[in-house]
């Protein structure tokens, strides 16, 4: 079965697959980055309040790589905190640093330290827990 047609298959039958996990692999350049991007993004409006699409990756390559696929593909649509890279490292690429947890985080408690507000370790947590509890895509390394 081609990469493309899987697609298909996820968001026909009235989005049924929405709610069960799927596994995308297969050789290099055949398609699964764009194929995955192209779910994540037709799949977001269905999504709700509370439902979320947690994408998992074997390498940080290849997390940046989906990242900066899904953020293409969303273009202006875009609203800050809808995807967070999640992981123990930085993400690689410079396009996707802004969207992980530790930058969102931080910009957060800039903004809090500005307005004059004290932060404390406890404050950087409920922000992180804040924006994972808002985002709506998160993308991880699988260790």
């Amino acid at each position: 079965m081609r990469v493309i047609n899987y697609a298909e298959r996820i968001l026909g039958d009235n989005g049924n697959g929405i709610d069960h996990l799927h596994l995308v692999h297969g050789p290099s350049d055949a398609g699964k980055s764009k194929t995955i991007a192209d779910i994540v993004v037709r799949l977001l409006p269905q999504l709700g309040k509370r439902r979320k699409i947690l994408l998992c990756a074997s390498s940080n390559n290849a997390c940046d790589e989906l990242s900066k696929r899904i953020l293409k593909e969303l273009g202006s649509n875009y609203e800050t905190g809808i995807l967070v890279r999640v992981g123990r490292e930085a993400p690689l690429d410079h396009d996707v640093c802004e969207h992980s947890l530790e930058s969102l985080a931080m910009q957060k408690l800039v903004e809090r330290m500005q307005n004059g507000e004290l932060v404390s370790y406890q404050t950087a947590n409920f922000i992180k827990n804040n924006i994972l509890n808002n985002a709506k895509v998160i993308v991880s390394t699988l260790n």
